[in-house]
């Protein structure tokens, strides 16, 4: 039996685009285990996992962010004396770890991702035009640890809950990158919104990304600007939201932590170049969803437009 440490301590869309490899990776070994360092805040991410795979906190932001933090952590990581290190960050603080591990007088392997110029983009976020290579990626440092798992990698595990019901048509919408907004921005989701509306009468609209604490602030003092029709997803467990986002025929989403999630649970994603979008963004956005649906027709007033 073998103890493999992973690190990836990026963004939280980041870990989810690793989670489906990761658990069939677990579920392949049953006889090692696998302990996924990553921030605190996402620790939660791993619902229902193996047996065999735990969450462990690293918190680069506060605790952990100098070196007399990583001195810290480093010695009750030595405790678990890890058969090899899995870096999937490649960072000043994940090689550091690795060092100080070495200096306790046991001397695990270091599996370090290769410094790709993906990769380096990807320090704090993984672009999604870079997700297909990232990936590979991963399989690649994966693979010289001697661990091997083919794709397609299984389902991620859904949990089910009582008052969250499956609707017969029911579109999500992540429009932003950050978490800060003004006015502005909510006028051009209002406009998303209500294009969407008009083409698609029959379908519940789902509003992800209004998380943290700021956004929902603003959104306080605005008294909820968006219409009652639209059902706002925020301040929920990472299995709630995911199985909100397993329900959806697809989400339309900017390059952000909601489209990573949605990918992890087989919702197709519809991209959003811009919060901004004009005539011809909007139509490319109708012509998706309807063929994803096949359900929907565009009407010939929009083309028309």
């Amino acid at each position: 039996m073998a103890h493999y440490l992973i690190i990836r301590t990026s963004s939280l869309g980041d870990i989810a685009l690793s989670l489906r490899l990761i658990y069939a990776l677990a579920n392949r070994y049953p006889e090692h285990r696998f302990t996924y360092l990553m921030k605190p805040s996402i620790t939660g991410i791993l619902v229902r996992p193996p047996h065999n795979l735990e969450a462990m906190a690293i918190d680069i932001r506060h605790t952990d962010r100098s070196i007399l933090g990583l001195l810290s952590l480093a010695r009750k990581l030595k405790y678990d004396r890890f058969d090899a290190v899995i870096d999937l960050q490649r960072s000043w603080r994940s090689g550091f770890l690795v060092r100080r591990l070495r200096s306790f007088g046991y001397n695990p392997r270091c599996l370090r991702i290769e410094k790709t110029p993906e990769v380096k983009r990807s320090q704090e976020r993984i672009a999604m035009p870079d997700v297909p290579t990232m990936l590979r990626l991963f399989e690649k440092t994966f693979l010289r640890a001697g661990l091997v798992v083919e794709e397609p990698f299984a389902p991620f595990p859904r949990v089910s809950y009582l008052d969250i019901k499956t609707d017969s048509f029911a579109i999500g919408i992540a429009p932003l990158q950050k978490q800060e907004f003004d006015l502005a921005d909510l006028e051009e989701i209002n406009q998303l919104i209500s294009v969407l509306q008009e083409q698609f009468p029959k379908a519940t609209l789902y509003l992800f990304g209004f998380n943290n604490d700021t956004a929902l602030s603003q959104l306080n003092v605005l008294q909820n600007p968006f219409p009652r029709e639209v059902k706002i997803i925020s301040k929920v467990s990472f299995a709630r939201e995911l199985a909100r986002l397993s329900t959806l025929k697809c989400l339309v989403c900017a390059d952000n932590s909601s489209a990573h999630l949605a990918q992890l649970m087989g919702t197709p994603t519809i991209p959003l170049p811009a919060l901004k979008a004009d005539h011809r963004m909007l139509l490319s956005i109708i012509h998706q969803i309807q063929s994803i649906t096949s359900k929907q027709t565009v009407s010939h007033e929009c083309e028309n437009q």
